[in-house]
């Protein structure tokens, strides 16, 4: 793994604004570990990618996160913490899975960054859902005859999307909430990469703005104050407030 250093972080950031969250995953791990293949970044399933960026998120602000929620029972503000070991890790596993059902066999493999970025991306799918799975299913067959044109049914796609999650269970992360206000219990999706873009932008601002007070202050060029360490930065910001 490469340590983001400002510069870099800066220009992730700021190439990342205007794309989609998926997009900004990829940007992040081929910025973080440049010595892998690009393009392989993309064909991971979505639970072993996010585990990676929870790798990188740990290395860049620590092991703790903190959740932030709003009770929909009362509207009252949530707070939770979480360290990284409590979140589900996967093992790298098979390419491709089978399925039986109601007579029927079905291979598949699991959604991909690169399945989501051609689906969502095309503006003509009136159902990405459907359109992410039928590129999951490689075969459907019956008495060892394949359908190539088989359709899916409603019930068969609802017991491979089951199976999907179970075989990709760091894919999708709900936190367990009960608010001390009313004592409502609710669930609340964590995506690491929302969170670790959000993170990021966070951290952009402070850093932007510390260059616009130092560079404003002592004609320092933006070059000059990010390759100041964090603690002299910080005791130059001080020496100005005070």
């Amino acid at each position: 793994m490469t340590p983001l250093g400002a510069f870099e972080l800066l220009d992730v950031w700021e190439e990342g604004r205007a794309q989609s969250p998926v997009r900004r995953a990829l940007l992040l791990l081929k910025a973080a570990w440049p010595e892998y293949d690009s393009n392989g970044w993309g064909k991971l399933s979505i639970g072993m990618r996010d585990q990676w960026l929870v790798a990188l998120r740990t290395r860049m602000f620590g092991t703790h996160f903190e959740l932030l929620a709003d009770c929909p029972a009362c509207g009252a503000a949530l707070e939770t913490g979480f360290h990284a070991s409590d979140l589900p890790c996967l093992q790298p596993r098979a390419e491709s899975y089978e399925l039986s059902w109601d007579g029927l066999h079905v291979a598949y493999r699991l959604p991909t960054s690169d399945d989501l970025i051609d689906v969502l991306e095309t503006n003509e799918i009136a159902a990405p859902d459907q359109a992410i799975l039928a590129r999951c299913v490689q075969a459907v067959r019956q008495n060892r005859r394949k359908y190539t044109g088989h359709k899916l049914s409603a019930e068969l796609r609802e017991h491979i999307e089951q199976a999907m999650a179970e075989q990709d269970i760091a894919a999708q992360i709900d936190v367990g909430l009960v608010c001390q206000a009313c004592g409502h219990s609710f669930e609340r999706r964590f995506d690491i990469v929302d969170h670790l873009w959000g993170e990021i932008g966070d951290w952009a601002e402070r850093i932007l703005a510390d260059v616009h007070l130092l560079a404003g202050a002592y004609g320092w060029s933006e070059e000059v104050v990010l390759n100041l360490s964090p603690a002299r930065r910080q005791h130059y910001i001080e020496l100005l407030a005070a």
